[in-house]
Formats: C-alpha cells, structure tokens, sequence
C-alpha cells in the first residue's frame, strides 16, 4: 500500500505566531476515515467441488495455506456440445491473485474461455464462466456464459 500525502493550509488565528497558520493532512484524514483494509478471505486447503449454473461439475485444489490452487476442472454443454475445461499445471501450483481464481485460454481459432471466482468465506467459493466462439476439438462451437459455487470436499 502507498499513500500519498496533500495538505492545505488552515488558519488558527488562536494559536501564537508563526503558528497560526499550518498544513492540514488530508491523507490522514481521508485514511482514518476509511478504516482498516478488510482481511483477505483464505480457502481452506483440499479438494473443492460443486456445480455450475446449468448443473454441471466445477472442481479444483487449494494449496499452499489457501494462497493457490490447480487442477481447475469446468464442464459445460450447449446443444451436442459437450466441454470441459482442464487447467493442470504438474510443475506448481497457480497463485491466487487477491484471494482470487482467474483463469483463460484460447483454441486455434481464436475462440476463448475465462473462469474467474472469489471465496466469499474461507467454506465457500461463487464464481462465473464465459465461453465465447470456443472450439477446442473442431466439431462444435459454444458461446455462453453463467455461474458456479462450489465448497470444500
């Protein structure tokens, strides 16, 4: 965090010489009045699972005292279509960004998913999809979007 600090000058013709004039800090003021940064939402650690607006399953791990997760799994269907998403890094686990999971990816057509979600406590996570033109195996395309919640298993 940084804070930048503005003053302005007050007059305090009450005060003795050369004091009756000084620099108010806004800084304080505008930060005392907002008070404490509310604390981060940490998930616990495991196995979460659970489904998506249209029913099906959404899973992934949380690791690292609940500072990352990996093996991001979503499926969805549209029409004949039927998709799931797989994001597995072997190799180490994907920071949370803010407490928070973002992920995204393309096919060879430029067609393009995005999953993010936020832990609304440290039992809970909601989050939203978007499919847009995505086509990872040639023979269908989906474009669509909805929600998920999932909880620790």
């Amino acid at each position: 965090m940084q804070w930048f600090e503005r003053a302005r000058f007050e007059l305090h013709p009450e005060n003795p010489p050369p004091y009756t004039v000084l620099l108010g800090l806004l800084g304080n003021e505008v930060h005392g009045a907002a008070g404490p940064a509310p604390a981060l939402t940490l998930p616990k650690d495991g196995q979460w699972a659970g489904s998506t607006s249209q029913g099906k399953p959404i899973s992934f791990e949380i690791a690292a005292g609940g500072s990352a997760y990996n093996h991001l799994k979503l499926a969805v269907s549209q029409g004949d279509c039927e998709i799931e998403i797989d994001t597995y890094s072997t190799s180490s686990t994907i920071p949370l960004r803010d407490g928070k999971i973002s992920t995204s990816g393309k096919d060879d057509d430029e067609g393009k998913y995005t999953i993010t979600g936020q832990f609304d406590s440290a039992q809970s996570a909601s989050g939203t999809f978007a499919f847009e033109n995505y086509d990872p195996g040639g023979d269908c395309s989906v474009t669509m979007s909805g929600t998920w919640v999932a909880a620790p298993q």
